[in-house]
């Protein structure tokens, strides 16, 4: 009985300790006190690169990757570090949350020296809440939902590509 209340005190505390760090990562990301490290950055290559440290959880999730990325190469003077948190952020908010065996488009365009990313899915539960509203603080897809995860993952990726004057 012992084990178990220290089983559960970690969790609770790894939970907070996590917690503690989104709200930093958030904060410092808000408030643009964040440092840049500009660099041309090959989009394309970035995404593969996240798709491929996550491939087994991709794999588990039951979702399958369709790319629809431009033909000319699409490069953008962006911060490689946060970046690649915007974007694997985004991938392990698919696997814990995108609806199994469906399809998850992602996009890649090139428009007028603007690049595009565009990463949607199917949620596996019915979302209950306004979709502007998925990128504030502590938003949930699901508003009953009490899994693991601080709520605090989109507005964080969010805050990252503001900081990078992107939107």
């Amino acid at each position: 009985e012992q084990q178990s209340y220290i089983d559960t005190l970690d969790k609770k505390s790894q939970r907070l300790r996590i917690l503690i760090e989104d709200l930093f990562e958030m904060s410092m990301a808000s408030s643009g006190s964040l440092s840049l490290h500009l660099a041309p950055i090959d989009l394309e290559a970035m995404i593969r690169q996240v798709e491929m440290e996550l491939e087994s959880e991709i794999q588990n999730s039951g979702v399958a990757l369709w790319h629809r990325f431009t033909k000319e190469r699409a490069v953008a003077y962006l911060d490689g570090e946060k970046t690649s948190r915007i974007f694997e952020n985004r991938f392990v908010n698919v696997i814990k949350y995108a609806m199994p065996g469906t399809r998850v488009y992602v996009d890649l365009s090139v428009q007028d020296e603007t690049v595009q990313v565009k990463i949607s899915n199917v949620s596996r539960e019915p979302l209950d809440f306004n979709p502007e509203d998925i990128t504030e603080r502590f938003a949930r897809g699901d508003r009953s939902r009490n899994t693991e995860g601080s709520g605090l993952g989109l507005a964080i990726a969010k805050s990252l590509v503001e900081l990078q004057n992107g939107k």
